[in-house]
């Protein structure tokens, strides 16, 4: 496999799915996909377990993150995971830990999803050495991977299957099946921004301030860092809010802080700047409400 594959990918598509099923018949799930585009930067990352969902999508540098129902806007920082190509992509050595090729028996050669492929399967006495998840007695075990044939993609791991049933590192007795596969490489698709987010944020008529940074939204509340001082911050808020066709109810403005409400319609408006002990500049924040 081409330990460089994902150099030569501008997107994909990856699905995993682990079910666990234990000696007295409960059963445990959870499963994962994401969707990457290199150039522009998006991807779409999801996670289902018994005890919810989260969901990530970044477009640019613009985040959005859900835990249950609602979703949170937020400026990615450079570094971030979900911010580089590939990131969160298991890669094949994590999988498949120190087994080389000779721990595989080479089955065929088949199509997948369209794709030629090459079909490999775990020899029976290579199982512990080629596994990184910890089993302390198998009884059972099979795995198999298929890896791309094709002239223009890379050799990489296209799906992945594993059964083992035994005695895990917990104590548990049972089977655990997973399956991983990656596909759609270079198919063109989009990313698009969770439904309702062109509601989310500041009302009309008003933007972040000049080189804000920081930015989370939730909903209706918006924060951010703002780089001019607080007194500077307030002029050009108390203005855009006026010239937006918002009226001041009360108002505190003394050094170092501003808050107050302003209503507009059947809409209020709060605001608070503070002062940014950390970074200098003011901290801002703007929530809407009926």
């Amino acid at each position: 496999m081409d330990p460089a594959a994902l150099e030569s990918l501008n997107s994909y598509r990856m699905k995993m799915v682990w079910n666990f099923t234990a000696e007295d018949g409960t059963v445990e799930t959870f499963d994962v996909a994401e969707e990457a585009i290199r150039e522009p930067l998006a991807q779409h990352y999801t996670m289902n377990t018994a005890e919810g969902s989260m969901e990530f999508i970044l477009i640019g540098d613009t985040q959005w993150s859900r835990f249950g129902d609602e979703w949170m806007q937020t400026t990615a920082s450079e570094g971030e995971s979900l911010g580089q190509f590939g990131q969160s992509l298991i890669q094949p050595d994590e999988m498949l830990s120190g087994a080389d090729k000779d721990a595989f028996k080479y089955v065929g050669k088949e199509t997948l999803k369209g794709l030629n492929v090459r079909h490999y399967q775990l020899k029976e006495n290579a199982w512990n050495t080629a596994w990184g998840f910890s089993v302390k007695d198998v009884e059972e075990a099979k795995m198999d991977l298929w890896v791309v044939d094709e002239k223009d993609l890379p050799k990489v791991m296209t799906r992945f299957e594993m059964t083992v049933k035994g005695t895990f590192e917990d104590d548990r007795k049972g089977t655990l099946n997973l399956t991983w596969e990656v596909f759609d490489f270079n198919q063109p698709f989009t990313i698009e921004p969770p439904a309702g987010a062109a509601n989310m944020g500041l009302p009309e008529g008003l933007e972040p301030c000049p080189d804000a940074a920081d930015v989370t939204v939730m909903g209706k509340l918006v924060m951010f860092t703002c780089p001019a001082t607080v007194k500077d911050t307030a002029t050009f808020y108390t203005e855009a809010l006026q010239k937006a066709g918002w009226t001041a109810g009360d108002v505190t403005d003394m050094e170092g802080l501003l808050m107050g409400s302003w209503t507009k319609g059947d809409e209020t408006l709060s605001l608070t700047i503070t002062a940014n002990e950390e970074k200098g500049g003011s901290n801002v924040m703007i929530s809407i409400g009926e």
